[in-house]
């Protein structure tokens, strides 16, 4: 497998050779993205078509920066691609349920949130209560008790958050190109694709992980453009670095024996 300089690179390249047409397909989907943000307005409908527009859209994006990547033309139309040729059930089906596996991963941390959050709230009202009851001291008002109630319950919310964070950026790496593989592959079911893209990435996080973060700075950088740099460099190249990365990484699966070619045929294997 080419490493991330050389696959920068020539996603770099890539992305030269298109540079129009990829801003036209970030600048076309941040105009949709705003647009539906509106219907968040609207109780539980909106929000629902929000999560299913945008979930569509990101798989028109996606396909439209792996066509790029096979070096063929990109067209802005791209973007609506997941609405046609029974890609929408499927795209939205597939992007649902990755984002309920991560929530799923996430939610064992979660609730050790939660529930130290609670026990720091009932631990201060109790604390609190007594106060009121009987002044005195700032030593009375920190006993043993409310101290170690307090100690004990921000411990849980620390080890409940770092928790969430660590699986949920684990598992969002992990199903990362579940929308390119149902783009890219009409006879991959939506769950099989978050499953094919765990098996994919396998070995393969910690890379896409600083691949992205390598772009940190551009992405600084933009804000003080007001986004514009965003707009007309970073997103675009990023996005087409992904799609570089996906490509990278299936052919380096398919050679490992990782995933085998008939599975983006439509075959499931339970290994």
């Amino acid at each position: 497998m080419r490493s991330r300089h050389e696959i920068k690179t020539i996603a770099s390249g890539l992305f030269a050779a298109q540079r129009g047409t990829c801003i036209l397909v970030i600048l076309v989907e941040m105009l949709l993205a705003s647009a539906v943000s509106s219907l968040a307005f609207i109780p539980l409908v909106g929000a629902v078509a929000v999560f299913i527009l945008t979930i569509v859209f990101q798989a028109g994006v996606e396909g439209s920066f792996l066509k790029g990547v096979r070096g063929e033309r990109m067209d802005v139309e791209d973007v609506f691609s997941a609405f046609s040729n029974g890609r929408f059930g499927r795209t939205l089906g597939g992007g649902a349920f990755r984002y309920l596996k991560v929530f799923l991963w996430m939610l064992p941390g979660l609730v050790l949130y939660m529930g130290g959050f609670i026990y720091l709230f009932v631990s201060l009202g109790f604390t609190v209560a007594g106060f009121m009851s009987d002044p005195g001291e700032l030593s009375d008002l920190m006993s043993v008790g409310s101290a170690v109630g307090i100690s004990v319950s921000a411990i849980v919310m620390v080890a409940g958050y770092v928790l969430m964070l660590v699986f949920g950026i684990i598992k969002q790496y992990a199903y990362i190109f579940t929308l390119q593989i149902l783009m890219e592959n009409p006879m991959v079911s939506p769950t099989y694709a978050v499953k094919l893209s765990e098996k994919m990435t396998s070995g393969h996080k910690g890379d896409l992980f600083v691949m992205q973060l390598s772009f940190i700075g551009w992405i600084l950088l933009g804000t003080l453009t007001l986004g514009i740099l965003n707009l007309v460099y970073t997103t675009p190249r990023m996005q087409m670095t992904l799609a570089a990365y996906y490509y990278e990484i299936k052919q380096e699966a398919l050679a490992s024996g990782r995933v085998r070619p008939e599975e983006f045929q439509g075959a499931q294997y339970v290994y």
